[in-house]
This record gives C-alpha cells, structure tokens and sequence, in this order.
C-alpha cells in the first residue's frame, strides 16, 4: 500500500512540474480582429526618420487600398541618446503625428511611453540622428540595446522592430542658398572636417556601421536602407540635389529631404515590407500642397508625381533592394563634393 501512495504521489509531482513549465505566451493576450486588420506602424526619431514615415500612409494606401493602415510619429529633432535620457525621465517634450487618409492629427507634449502604449502597433522604427550615424562609438554606447529592450517592454506581443538607416547629407549650395532653410554653419563644418566634404566617404562610412554593427543584431525584424535608394536617386540615376522649381529634387536643404525624396524612402520601407523583390509600379500620383515639408515648398503648390519621378523610384529602391548598405556606382556626376570650398580643408 505504501509503495502505491509513493508511486501516485509522484506521478502527481511530475505532473505538476509540466503544468509549470507552460509557457508564459499561452497566457499573453492576442491582438483582437478589429486591431488585426489595420496594420500599424510607429517611428521614433528625429526630422530624418520624420522625413521616411511622412507619405508611408499614403504610399501603403494607394498601393493597397482594400487594406486598413496607420502609421504615426513620435518626433523631437534630438539624437538617440536624448531619446534614452528623455525616456528615463518619463519627459512629455515630443510631437505627436498620427497619419490618415486626408493628412495628419498633431498632438504636443507627448511621452515615448504613452506613443508606445497609445495602439496595438506591429512594427516599431527608429534610427540615429544623421552624424551620429558615422562615428562607430555612438554604435557601442548601449542606446540601441535600451531602445530595443524598452519597446519590447512597452508594446503589446508580436511588434516587430526596425531600424531605419538614412543617408548622406547633400553638396549642392543651392540649398542653402536664398528661399531655403538656412544651413547651420556646424553641419556644413563638420561635413568638411570629418569627410573633406566627400558625399561617397560620408555614406561609406555609414554602411561600415550598419553592416557591423545593425544588420548582425538579430532584434532587428527590418532594416530599411532609405539611405541607399537616395544614394543611388543622386549618384547614379542622375536626380539632382536640388531643383529651383522644387519639382525633381531630392533635398529642401542642408540635410531634410524634399517632398518627392520623403515619397521615395516611403516606397522604399513599403518595398522591403510587402514587395521584397522588387518595386513594379509606383500609383501615387500627386502630393497635396498641404502636405508638403514646409510653408516654402507649399507655395510652389501640388506636386504632380510625373512618370520621371516614379522612374528614379523604381530604379533606387530596387538598387537597394539588391544592393543594401552599399556605395552605388558613380556614375551620374562627378563625385559629390561639398559645395562650400572655404570650409574644406
């Protein structure tokens, strides 16, 4: 009689020891259907990541119209270490955009957390401030690994995460000349001083960081190379820099991308997400003068997306498809150097 109590109490042991071991996901809640449907997207930066999520809205609508988005901004122009001590303390200094089919909703003195728990987001952008993006130290601070680590924290089950890897700044004085923002004197220097001005060197030194030290870290789902399509846009398919009638241009100034350099990063996260191989049609048409970057570029009015434009998107997002994290081929021009001669060494 003993041995059998002995034996029942164990085989009650080892049954509840596999009750413990259920894993804590059976428990996580899912995303209900009504949440389902419309997939969501959060980018968490400064004026560059601004720049890529500006048209995603409309891109992913007009490419998929039988399909619910929503994509959102949570901006403040501030590095990623700011980002990190602005999250620490729980600080409400960021601007708020949630995009929709007409425009955009602006709400002032949010948090990080409170974007982060506002929806049921699936995916999760971020990305360094342009310089930073060449100094390998700024890659070994652990502001990435905080970021990654208070999403996941923050946001419901199954987000996926990215990084988005701009680009280069311009050369071409013309932005900034007359009627454009005004160029802060320590960006154009610090172009000269670390890079002689060289566009190709500045870029280069970009890929060597996301190569290393990004595109290895497996908590990344996506890595975007916006960077790469406006290389290519500039230094081989020929789109110049800067445009007087702000029609065919890639830049509004110094270092923010014009209205159709915004469509065409647009098309590029849109391509890695949903069409991977390769780019086949553009459908967007026209960019609203409403929506266009600044009150500058509004009174040139509506931006009619010619066959022209949708071309040099094609061709550079699917060059950075192919080709990501890689100094494209010069061959539009001469190399890209910076337009300022009396700041260059």
């Amino acid at each position: 009689m003993k041995k059998l109590v002995c034996i029942f109490l164990a085989v009650i042991t080892v049954l509840l020891s596999f009750a413990g071991c259920t894993p804590q996901s059976t428990n996580q809640p899912t995303q209900p259907p009504e949440e389902e449907k419309v997939f969501k997207v959060l980018l968490i930066g400064q004026s560059l990541g601004q720049d890529t999520v500006w048209f995603l809205q409309q891109v992913m609508k007009t490419e998929m119209p039988d399909r619910e988005f929503l994509v959102a901004d949570i901006y403040k122009s501030l590095t990623l270490g700011d980002h990190r001590r602005n999250i620490l303390n729980n600080a409400a200094v960021y601007w708020y955009y949630k995009f929709n089919d007409t425009g955009y909703e602006k709400t002032e003195d949010v948090t990080i957390l409170s974007a982060l728990q506002d929806e049921w987001w699936d995916l999760v952008i971020f990305n360094d401030a342009t310089y930073p993006t060449t100094r390998e130290f700024e890659f070994k601070d652990g502001d990435h690994a905080f970021m990654i680590n208070y999403i996941k924290e923050n946001t419901k089950p199954g987000v996926k995460l990215a990084y988005n890897a701009t680009g280069a700044n311009p050369t071409d004085a013309e932005l900034w000349g007359d009627g454009r923002r005004a160029a802060e004197a320590d960006v154009l220097l610090r172009f000269a001083n670390a890079f002689g001005g060289s566009r190709n060197l500045y870029y280069d030194k970009i890929c060597a960081n996301i190569k290393k030290y990004i595109e290895t870290n497996e908590e990344f789902d996506y890595v975007f190379h916006t960077g790469t399509a406006i290389q290519y846009a500039s230094e081989t398919h020929g789109v110049p820099e800067a445009d007087l009638l702000r029609d065919y241009e890639l830049y509004r100034d110094y270092v923010h991308l014009s209205d159709f350099g915004r469509l065409l990063v647009a098309y590029q996260i849109y391509a890695q997400i949903f069409t991977p191989e390769k780019l086949e049609n553009v459908k967007v048409n026209l960019i609203k003068k409403e929506m266009r970057a600044t009150s500058l570029e509004q009174n040139f009015g509506d931006l009619e997306i010619t066959q022209k434009h949708k071309d040099a998107i094609i061709a550079s997002v699917n060059y950075a498809l192919q080709h990501p994290n890689e100094v494209p081929p010069q061959t539009a021009r001469p190399a890209a150097i910076l337009e300022c001669p009396e700041l260059l060494p």
